[in-house]
């Protein structure tokens, strides 16, 4: 395996212990969830704030995303394609949220040795650089018309343009996992689906 193809699977196993670990995971459960040694960690990333620069720069490259979006199942109605993407979104906004979050925190804590401490979700609003922000935008311009794209097929069926369709969407799933919230059903992407399909209101 090359050093690059070593380095991504690296971040791969990294994704999941973001959100999952409840506030903390070690270098020893990143190289068991990448199937490698932890020496191997340090053969390909000089440090702990190397590694986390990394991850987050891989959260934040769009292609990933964008590709995913692309390769969504064919659903029979709007209505299962908007839970399919919905549940990937939010995934995404969780996964984000934690990389940013776990990277702020290695970047000014001193942990205990092999230990990266993070809050998968956000406590307060964090503060970011001109450079952080022009990132997000373009990000989020880029898996923005991935969504429109995925909706022309239902465009007909849509009481709004896919644009405005996009914008909603990707709002709804992104804001749910804002840090002013914590409800349980903030995220669920099948409540957040069915409402944007069917309304909040009776008939």
């Amino acid at each position: 395996m090359s050093r690059d193809e070593r380095r991504q699977d690296i971040i791969e196993a990294i994704r999941p212990l973001l959100v999952s670990g409840g506030g903390q995971f070690t270098i020893k459960e990143v190289a068991t969830a990448a199937g490698i040694a932890e020496g191997t960690i340090f053969r390909v990333f000089a440090s702990k704030q190397e590694l986390m620069q990394a991850v987050v720069a891989d959260v934040f490259d769009s292609t990933s995303l964008c590709r995913r979006i692309a390769s969504l199942p064919a659903q029979p109605d709007l209505a299962e394609h908007l839970r399919s993407l919905i549940a990937l979104l939010t995934e995404d906004a969780d996964t984000t949220h934690a990389a940013l979050t776990a990277a702020r925190l290695a970047s000014c804590e001193s942990p205990r040795p092999g230990e990266l401490r993070h809050d998968h979700r956000m406590k307060s609003p964090p503060s970011h650089s001109a450079g952080e922000m022009n990132s997000f935008r373009q990000r989020a311009r880029e898996v923005r018309h991935a969504i429109l794209v995925s909706l022309e097929p239902w465009q007909d069926a849509l009481t709004v343009s896919t644009e405005q369709a996009a914008f909603i969407i990707q709002s709804t799933a992104f804001s749910a996992l804002h840090f002013v919230f914590e409800d349980a059903f903030s995220s669920d992407p099948t409540l957040l689906a069915d409402s944007l399909a069917h309304g909040i209101i009776k008939d």
